[in-house]
């Protein structure tokens, strides 16, 4: 999926910031990829990457910063160093 972006010369290790409660968090579109490919959400993650890309590849940037919100507001209740270290 990683080669799939560069092939759109999108970085995989590109940084995304989100601030929560006055606080950064930092992930890379390649800590996204990876959570949600191990996760048991892969083939709704893989498929909506999918249909981004064959509708309109510049919104990739987009999808990323939604995923990435999504995980880390579903991982708010935990502790977000711990989340990060099992990437």
């Amino acid at each position: 999926m990683k080669d799939l972006l560069l092939d759109y010369n999108v970085n995989p290790a590109s940084i995304i910031e989100y601030e929560i409660n006055n606080k950064v968090y930092k992930l890379t579109l390649e800590e996204i990829i990876d959570a949600y490919v191990a996760s048991n959400s892969s083939s709704m993650f893989k498929t909506s990457l999918d249909k981004v890309i064959r509708s309109n590849p510049a919104n990739i940037k987009q999808y990323f910063e939604q995923m990435g919100k999504l995980l880390l507001m579903a991982n708010l209740s935990d502790n977000i160093d711990a989340f990060k270290k099992g990437f």
